[in-house]
């Protein structure tokens, strides 16, 4: 049985209608941010923002800005492909009473994310616009994504394993829309 609660719906400004096109000619990643090179357009960074959802409760929906250049210190590694589409991705992410594990202090709570759907008993849930899958002009295909276990935290797909993987996390996407 799924939760009657209307679900809030939480998303940055991000129009992935504005990537296809650009050239891609490398990434780099760190804990909080992960960037792609484009070069005459810049650097588009991802990030994680926080929101509160409900007591105890937050979540980190994806999004994307433009720098001029990588922060001094950051290392590239190479990823050449020209943008062909960009799909945003939903999860839905919840809370319950109580938890699994040892916990310390009084009333734990557990966080989840995934598909869906948010279970009766949640005591609050979340709808999140959490990542962006790109595809190449060659076929090739990445994720970048908030993390579902760490605040703040975004991670990057690149092999073809590695975004099958990344993707059961996410609503369901129309093979037509791939």
């Amino acid at each position: 049985m799924t939760n009657p609660v209307p679900i809030r719906e939480y998303a940055e400004d991000f129009r992935s209608d504005q990537l296809p096109g650009l050239t891609v000619v490398g990434f780099a990643q760190e804990y909080a941010s992960v960037s792609l090179l484009t070069p005459g357009t810049g650097v588009i960074v991802f990030a994680a923002v926080e929101h509160s959802a409900g007591h105890w409760f937050e979540v980190f929906p994806i999004q994307a800005s433009v720098q001029s250049s990588l922060a001094d210190g950051i290392v590239s590694e190479p990823l050449p492909m020209t943008i062909a589409s960009a799909q945003m991705l939903w999860r839905v992410e919840w809370i319950e009473e109580g938890a699994t594990g040892p916990t310390l202090g009084s009333n734990p709570k557990t966080q989840y994310a995934g598909r869906g759907p948010v279970p009766i008993n949640a005591v609050s849930s979340a709808r999140v616009m959490a990542g962006v899958l790109i595809h190449g002009s060659q076929g090739e295909r990445l994720l970048v994504a908030s993390s579902n276990a760490a605040p703040f935290k975004v991670e990057i797909a690149i092999s073809p394993e590695e975004v099958d993987q990344m993707l059961i996390g996410f609503e369901s996407i129309e093979a037509a829309t791939i």
